[in-house]
């Protein structure tokens, strides 16, 4: 159990103003539900009294949406449980930190079977009423199960008019090479592969139909109160059985551009909306129960710390709940069997535990079939770790975060040479100080985060001990920010940059990275193919320092296309295999 006093972040007018902190407290319960082959990873957030008013479960929305809309809906959660309603956050069959894979679901059929395992979990623990809110397509799918199912309220935010208009953007997004919150998704013009219309989920092409065919009906199914939350407060004509239904609220769903049209590490939680989706469900659970201070003891729901979940070769393997440093986190291992070697996941920007669109999961379980023990946890004030500082920036690169990596470090692998550390981005950057902290056996750093400088804005974050912390010269300062100086950089021959390096005039983008590789530790280094050209690598791509190998990415930044992410995970899995497979016998 954790118990988190709520917090609110800035709001999404663009301000940095706190929004006064409540003083309830709410226990949250992370772990697994549902039966041996449809494992559900949820996270249950409850009143700390005990005592209940309602439930309510939170659908996710898909692809790209679930991660930005992460934090908001955590925050929705713990404030429904301070206002006395149970509320179940859970991730779908093959998504998160469930069971199963996107490419073993043939029917949309097993997805809103998911949603109404969440609603028995609820009610097998004495919730007497439990109501849905999904946002997005989590909208579209949780009025698909409440046309057949019996649920006490429904809130449908900022819902896709039709899955076909959702897929049709995301394609639209891909074709254009990235989408808002993925920054360079892919180079515009490449072909679109059949799983990558929902960034980064591989579905099976019967599924992609059955969501396409998903739309807002011209009447709504007979329930009880509903909220739907527009961005323009209005439905359209082919909507009008809902804005006309006497059981149907139509409100505005404010914030949503600046949580889900901009790139992840700026997302703002719309408040004002969570705040009126909370009203508004606790006053439909008080229409329902004697009074509005009506509340009734419930047992919290049962959910099991560890489980065994299939990975791509149908094995089953062990995970559990770990909170490594006081951070949230999922140990994945062989079972009974005790593993040899370790991986430690570090994930990059503020994404989540999961990795770059499930990476880190899948990876960790095909791992764990190989005898790895691995270990994928998220950082102070980021996914579902305890409440951090209020900016993103100070999470992703927080002084503090080279502490946690050194303990984690030590819990993961307590001989360093047993060790390797994988990341993405900010994550890439973060593996290899940790190499450094932990004299690892190897790192994987993809697309690594490669300019970290000491520059306006971003001295609060230094620290003496950072390996990959770049020097700031003043003249390439001065280039960076005017456009002169920037045509200037990219025109420089790559001569004038070897020349610079000699002098030791620019940036040594290298020296952290090489002196890792002379220390012992084995570093891949996978740079975009654009990277790869920056003459100013130029010193990193030709050192030719032994147990350094720097080489070009088969995948897009952020690892949205199926089939070069399939390869990246390829390339990490043979490199701890082959660091494993160096240990001395036993």
């Amino acid at each position: 159990m954790i118990r988190t006093s709520m917090r609110t972040h800035a709001q999404c007018d663009g301000s940095s103003a706190v929004v006064s902190a409540t003083a309830s407290e709410v226990d949250c319960h992370p772990g697994w539900f549902g039966e041996p082959a449809n494992r559900l990873f949820g996270w249950l957030a409850r009143p700390a009294a005990g005592e209940v008013r309602g439930g309510v479960v939170l659908c996710p929305p898909l692809a790209v949406d679930y991660y930005a809309s992460h934090a908001t809906y955590r925050r929705l959660a713990e404030q429904l449980a301070g206002a006395g309603v149970a509320s179940l956050r859970f991730d779908y069959l093959g998504t998160g930190d469930s069971g199963g894979r996107p490419g073993e679901l043939t029917t949309l059929g097993q997805w809103i079977d998911d949603i109404g395992r969440a609603v028995h979990l609820l009610r097998s623990a004495g919730t007497a009423t439990v109501g849905l809110v999904g946002m997005r397509m989590g909208a579209l799918l949780a009025a698909e199960y409440a046309r057949t199912h019996p649920v006490d309220h429904l809130v449908l935010w900022d819902p896709c008019l039709s899955g076909r208009a959702f897929m049709r953007q995301s394609r639209l997004l891909l074709e254009q090479g990235g989408a808002p919150s993925e920054p360079g998704a892919r180079a515009p013009g490449a072909e679109v592969q059949s799983g990558d219309v929902l960034f980064g989920y591989d579905l099976e092409e019967s599924l992609l139909q059955e969501l396409a065919g998903l739309r807002l009906d011209t009447h709504p199914p007979s329930l009880g109160p509903t909220l739907v939350l527009t961005r323009s407060g209005t439905l359209g004509a082919k909507q009008s059985g809902w804005a006309e239904a006497a059981n149907v609220e139509v409100g505005t769903a404010t914030g949503q551009p600046e949580l889900l049209e901009t790139f992840l590490d700026a997302a703002l939680i719309p408040q004002g909306t969570v705040d009126l989706i909370v009203d508004r469900i606790v006053q439909a659970h008080a229409r329902r129960g004697p009074g509005p201070g009506y509340s009734t003891p419930a047992s919290a729901p049962v959910l099991d710390q560890s489980t065994e979940v299939g990975n791509s070769s149908g094995h089953a393997v062990a995970e559990r709940v770990c909170r490594p440093a006081g951070l949230f986190g999922i140990e994945t291992g062989p079972g009974r069997d005790e593993a040899e070697f370790s991986v430690l996941f570090v994930s990059g920007g503020v994404q989540t535990h999961i990795g770059p669109n499930r990476l880190h999961a899948e990876l960790a379980r095909d791992l764990a079939s190989d005898g790895v023990r691995c270990v994928r946890f998220d950082f102070l004030g980021l996914g579902d770790s305890p409440p951090g500082p209020l900016e993103n920036i100070d999470c992703m690169f927080g002084p503090g975060n080279l502490d946690d990596l050194r303990v984690l470090s030590d819990l993961a692998a307590p001989d360093a040479k047993n060790l390797a550390v994988v990341g993405l981005c900010s994550g890439g950057y973060h593996a290899l100080e940790t190499g450094w902290l932990a004299s690892a056996r190897g790192v994987v750093a993809v697309h690594p985060s490669l300019d970290f400088r000491r520059s306006t804005g971003r001295e609060h974050l230094y620290r003496s001990d950072r390996r990959i912390w770049i020097p700031e010269r003043g003249w390439m300062a001065w280039l960076d920010r005017s456009r002169i100086g920037l045509a200037v950089k990219w025109h420089l021959p790559a001569w004038a940059w070897r020349a610079l390096s000699v002098l030791r005039l620019q940036p040594d983008y290298a020296g952290g990275i090489v002196g890792l590789a002379a220390e012992g530790t084995e570093v891949v280094v996978m740079l975009e193919p654009h990277t790869m050209r920056y003459p100013w690598l130029w010193n990193l791509r030709r050192s030719g320092r032994a147990g350094l190998r720097v080489e070009p990415s088969p995948a897009d930044h952020s690892l949205v296309e199926c089939e070069g992410r399939a390869e990246v995970a390829a390339r990490i899995r043979s490199e701890v295999l082959r660091w494993k497979s160096s240990l001395p016998a036993r």
